[in-house]
């Protein structure tokens, strides 16, 4: 009976442990991203996406103010067209005149950066281009100076070894000279002794 008691406050341990890491959870979620369901990016900023009543009013103000003007002008024109015919038609005719020089200059200031633009993305690319080249080179001239190096060490232990061959090959030489002396040695004290 104590058994099951102990597995069911367990089992409660278990539920209240799962119901706060649930609230954690939801608390760091909102710590996070505020009433939003969604994560705002870094890039995020308030006073353009986001609306207070004082943005409204000022929104349509604005609003108001523009075409307020706008109606008055259009309004002007047709007393003005209506008044003095020919003037207005000069009028016009300077506005419109006006209007494609101003589109014409647009025009050409925007090729200009365009191409200034253009020309400093090319630059920037060759630049790039140069820049990977060296660092390529300067990868290359390392691995050569490293292989050079292993190669130096390989020859500089392979010329150890050969000296140490050498000197065993001399030495075992020099051994089995004593050992054909000593040989010699004890065949002539056997026949003197015989």
């Amino acid at each position: 009976m104590t058994d099951h008691h102990a597995d069911l406050d367990n089992i409660d341990d278990d539920v209240d442990q799962h119901q706060n890491d649930k609230y954690d959870n939801k608390k760091k979620s909102y710590d996070r991203k505020g009433e939003r369901y969604f994560q705002v990016d870094d890039g995020y900023d308030k006073r353009v996406y986001e609306n207070d009543w004082t943005n409204v009013f000022v929104i349509i103000g604005v609003f108001i103010i523009y075409f307020g003007l706008n109606i008055l002008y259009w309004w002007g024109m047709v007393a003005f067209g209506t008044a003095y015919p020919d003037e207005a038609q000069w009028y016009s005719i300077a506005v419109f005149i006006f209007s494609l020089i101003w589109i014409g200059g647009m025009l050409i200031s925007g090729h200009k950066a365009n191409k200034k633009l253009h020309r400093w993305e090319f630059y920037l690319e060759k630049i790039n281009d140069k820049e990977q080249e060296n660092r390529e080179y300067e990868q290359r001239e390392a691995q050569k100076r490293e292989q050079e190096l292993k190669l130096a060490q390989s020859k500089g232990q392979a010329s150890t070894r050969a000296m140490q061959k050498e000197e065993e090959h001399k030495a075992n030489q020099l051994t089995d000279r004593d050992h054909e002396s000593d040989q010699q040695l004890e065949g002539s004290q056997l026949l003197m002794q015989e």
